[in-house]
Order: structure tokens, then C-alpha cells, then sequence
């Protein structure tokens, strides 16, 4: 862990900036995150129940603040790219820019606005939770997902370095 607090990371000047863009950019050319980065400190956060269950307690990883500058960069490429390829139906609203809970309580609202002006149809509403679904995913398959829907090589080489490690 390097200790350096995000706040040193919005006040370096431009050319600091500027060789941090640079590190970024070599680091995804090569296709793999360095070693230091798969350091984490992990503490448990205690939430409710039995404090001698484990299934009580919420793991809270503490990682660099550079890790979390270059992961929020990929994301935001990955997104952009979604958006421009027009990956995501346009009814998911989960995790996208300008799209929030609200649109979607509005969209449930006005489907059931117009099903009770219909006389004899019913309405069903299905709300799914998956408990855990982003710890139980397979890698290997979301490797494959990503690719065939033309996401880059390189892009996903990033990706499997930093869940491998």
C-alpha cells in the first residue's frame, strides 16, 4: 500500500498529470497491471446478528489510490464504448450515465398508468435481487462475453490481470 490519499492525486499539476496518463497508457499496452497493485488491506466491517458468524461481516478492501484512478478510467471507457455500439438495451439503467432509479420507478409507474386504463389485463411485476451476483460470476465466461461482443484483446488482458491477482 502506498498511503497516498486521493487528495494528492487531484492536486498534482499538469505535468505530473500528464506522466500519470503516460504510466496508464504503458501499463495497458503491456496488457497487465503491476504486482503491487494485487496488494490489498482488507478490514471486516461487523453488520448485524451474531458477531461470531462470518456471514455478519462486510470485507472492505483497501486499495491504492492509482488502482482506483486506472479502474475508474476503464470503466469509463467501457461504458462509452457500450454506449456507442449500443450494447445495453435501452431499459437498462443499472450502472449507466444520466440513467437512475428514478427513470425506471417513472417507466414502472407509467406501464402501470396505462395497464389500469385497459379494462381485463393484468399487470405482473417481477423485482429480482441476486444476492452476491457480482462474487459469483465466472471469469472465464465474462472473458469470453466480453470478447465476442468485440470488446478488445488488450482491454480484457487489463481485466483478467486485475481479478487474477
Amino acid at each position: 500500500m502506498d498511503a497516498i490519499p486521493n487528495e494528492v492525486y487531484k492536486a498534482l499539476p499538469s505535468n505530473w498529470r500528464s506522466s500519470l496518463v503516460g504510466t496508464f497508457n504503458l501499463i495497458f499496452s503491456r496488457g497487465s497491471v503491476p504486482e503491487e497493485w494485487s496488494k490489498v488491506k482488507l478490514h471486516l466491517l461487523y453488520k448485524k446478528g451474531d458477531k461470531n458468524d462470518p456471514a455478519n461481516y462486510r470485507g472492505l478492501a483497501l486499495i491504492n489510490s492509482s488502482v482506483k484512478i486506472f479502474t475508474s478510467v476503464l470503466c469509463e471507457r467501457l461504458a462509452c464504448w457500450a454506449d456507442d455500439n449500443n450494447i445495453l438495451p435501452e431499459e437498462q439503467a443499472g450502472f449507466r450515465r444520466e440513467r437512475s432509479c428514478t427513470d425506471q420507478i417513472f417507466t414502472l409507474h407509467a406501464v402501470a398508468s396505462l395497464v389500469r386504463m385497459r379494462k381485463n389485463q393484468d399487470l405482473i411485476a417481477l423485482m429480482v435481487d441476486f444476492t452476491r451476483a457480482f462474487d459469483s460470476i465466472s471469469h472465464p465466461l465474462l472473458w469470453t462475453k466480453l470478447f465476442n461482443l468485440g470488446v478488445g484483446s488488450k482491454f480484457i488482458s487489463i481485466l483478467r490481470s486485475l481479478y487474477s491477482k
